[in-house]
């Protein structure tokens, strides 16, 4: 679930940027404006895939992030990064390298955008847009559907088909403007007495 969460949430910063080439840019445009707020954002959600449901949060903040799932919690500062699973009773600190940080860090695509994906198609249904992406290139990612509202300019629902048929159905239930200092993406073991800390660096 970690390994997908990882791929959809990079979808969210990266399809916006990759439609453009259709012209399909005011609305997306405005979609990832509102994601890439100086404050940062946080965003709720629910995903179903290959038989699994669950619900998560994630928050953002320039290349900084938490992410919060049932069984784990992920901080990263930009540098570090601290992965708790409290039934595990431990934190692992690691210094991911950017291969490892695209599971997890929602801006690693935005540096390849332009080459990864083709807008095949821009429909609307009534309140909605929805564009349908291909990949360009070799990838476990063969298309996604992006459904935004036209009212928000807000992504509401990303549908992602991969190579061998499974589909991921995400929906974003709720968005809001953060407010985080630098703090909020470091762990804090003052709060987590009794969790063994181990050090991957």
């Amino acid at each position: 679930m970690r390994h997908i969460l990882g791929i959809i949430f990079s979808i969210i910063f990266l399809v916006p940027l990759s439609a453009q080439e259709k012209g399909a840019t005011p609305l997306l445009d405005k979609a990832i404006e509102q994601l890439q707020s100086t404050k940062g954002v946080t965003l709720s959600f629910t995903i179903s895939a290959n038989g699994d449901t669950g619900i998560g949060k994630i928050a953002l903040q320039g290349n900084r992030f938490v992410l919060e799932l049932p069984d784990m919690k992920i901080w990263f500062d930009g540098k570090t990064q601290w992965t708790l699973m409290e039934s595990a009773g431990e934190v692992n600190i690691s210094t991911p390298e950017p291969e490892e940080l695209i599971h997890t860090n929602p801006y690693m695509l935005l540096q390849s955008y332009k080459k990864n994906f083709s807008c095949l198609s821009a429909t609307e249904e009534g309140d909605l847009y929805r564009y349908q992406l291909a990949s360009k290139e070799d990838s476990e990612i063969k298309h996604i559907n992006i459904i935004i509202n036209k009212a928000t300019k807000r992504i509401e629902r990303l549908i992602v088909e991969s190579q061998d048929g499974n589909k991921t159905d995400i929906t974003i239930t709720d968005f809001a403007i953060g407010n985080f200092t630098e703090k909020h993406f470091v762990f804090d073991a003052n709060k987590y007495p009794d969790i063994e800390i181990i050090d991957l660096r």
